[in-house]
């Protein structure tokens, strides 16, 4: 008898593990097959359709740098479709190619007596390096015209050629020389070959063209060698250029870490290839502050010091410029060294994109899997500079917060729902021994 009353409440002293509630509503992710299998479940997965036997490249999607556990970038994998992972890199996403339309130039003139060059106290530029005027020391160069100061520093883009236009007058010929200057306007060197400047009625054979050897050249002297018309304009046109990586911005608010508000914290909610950040100041001030930064698991790093100020003035707002940095930090610090912050700067993060480049080896889809602490330092590959490359196209998408290489927690409500349904078990075992032994004692009627 006691034996069917213990078979009658079996059923509630055991569950099957299958009927638990599962701990997460996303679909189950299941691990890459491979030499990464054994090291933990990846907390996402891209599925990436393209051709076999092909070079084939991916944009980064913003999900994966939120999904990242390293900031250098170690825990993605690439797998073909039968789990064998697959060698990859990662570069820079290539900017546009196109022709930048033509510019007109602004010029100066300089005059000096004894046909010497300006130096670079001659010369006044403002902060941006755009020249303001030229201060001349003399009444007229001996031996020739005036020498021209053209400034391109604020085209972005070498150009390649000058077209000059010239006060209409008289027939002319002359060898025109052209000197580059470095950033400080310091030193001049001579660039390339004279070149001539002619104009003979409306003869054929005119010549209002100069070629612009050097590249890169933001700053560039015009000296003829025999006096021409003077210089009306000039307008720059540029060869074919490649556009700098496309830039992101990242928005992060800052909190006050302590009541003096002299410490904020920043956080971008992943590992982002930061390239330059900026604080905008919510009203008027001016504060010295110092940059920190450092990974989920590290301590604080200088990343350097920044003045920012914010004002109004006549000719408008006046701010300071971003910073340049290379991080992918995702946790900043901003420490005023002059007066506290009345309010907290809004933090904007620019990070470059990114491309993962791979070759579409054994049979696809390919998996990009991301999110794996644990992973160790991928299988180096190589892409010569300038390779085109095949566009993958993203499929599937699957990414489970929480679940990066470790089981999934248990929640309260479970070990709660289970220890009440334990301890009901107990009491209901002990009033079934103590009614089989009434039974066989026959006290019962």
């Amino acid at each position: 008898m006691r034996k069917a009353v213990f078979l009658l409440f079996l059923p509630v002293l055991w569950r099957e593990p299958a009927m638990t509630e599962p701990a997460f509503e996303e679909k189950e992710m299941e691990a890459p097959a491979g030499k990464e299998k054994e090291k933990g479940e990846f907390a996402g997965r891209i599925v990436l359709d393209g051709r076999e036997g092909r070079l084939l490249s991916f944009e980064i999607p913003e999900a994966v740098y939120r999904g990242l556990e390293r900031a250098d970038m170690a825990d993605m994998r690439i797998f073909d479709a039968e789990g064998f992972p697959v060698p990859f890199t990662v570069r820079p996403v290539p900017g546009a190619v196109f022709i930048p339309p033509p510019r007109d130039v602004p010029f100066f003139v300089w005059e000096e007596e004894n046909g010497a060059l300006p130096a670079g106290t001659d010369i006044v530029i403002d902060t941006s390096g755009t020249v303001v005027r030229v201060n001349s020391r003399g009444g007229g160069t001996a031996g020739g015209g005036p020498v021209y100061l053209l400034d391109c520093s604020a085209f972005g883009y070498a150009p390649s050629s000058l077209v000059l236009s010239l006060e209409d007058g008289s027939n002319y010929n002359s060898a025109v020389r052209l000197f580059s200057g470095t950033e400080d306007l310091s030193r001049w060197q001579e660039s390339g070959r004279r070149q001539i400047i002619a104009r003979y009625g409306n003869s054929d054979v005119n010549r209002n063209t100069v070629l612009v050897p050097e590249t890169g050249a933001r700053y560039v002297l015009l000296k003829f060698e025999t006096p021409v018309p003077p210089l009306l304009g000039v307008t720059a046109y540029f060869d074919e250029v490649q556009a700098p990586p496309p830039r992101m911005e990242r928005i992060a608010a800052g909190t006050f870490r302590d009541e003096r508000r002299r410490v904020i914290d920043y956080d971008t909610g992943g590992f982002y290839p930061v390239v330059s950040v900026n604080f905008i100041l919510p009203e008027a001030d001016s504060i010295e502050a110092l940059l920190r930064n450092r990974d989920k698991n590290g301590e604080w790093r200088n990343a350097g010091r920044m003045t920012l100020f914010r004002f109004s003035g006549e000719d408008g707002e006046r701010t300071h410029e971003p910073m340049d940095i290379s991080s992918s930090a995702p946790y900043w610090e901003l420490e005023s060294l002059s007066f506290p912050f009345a309010k907290a700067p809004e933090g904007v993060f620019f990070w470059e994109a990114r491309e993962i480049v791979f070759p579409g080896r054994g049979k696809g889809p390919w998996t990009l899997a991301f999110g794996n602490a644990g992973a160790g330092p991928p299988e180096s590959f190589t892409v010569p500079a300038g390779t085109a490359a095949e566009r993958a196209a993203a499929g599937e998408f699957v990414y489970r917060e929480g679940g990066k290489g470790s089981p999934p927690p248990r929640r309260f409500g479970e070990f709660l729902l289970w220890g009440i349904l334990g301890v009901a078990a107990i009491i209901l075992t002990g009033l079934a021994c103590y009614a089989a032994g009434i039974i066989k004692k026959g006290d019962v009627p």
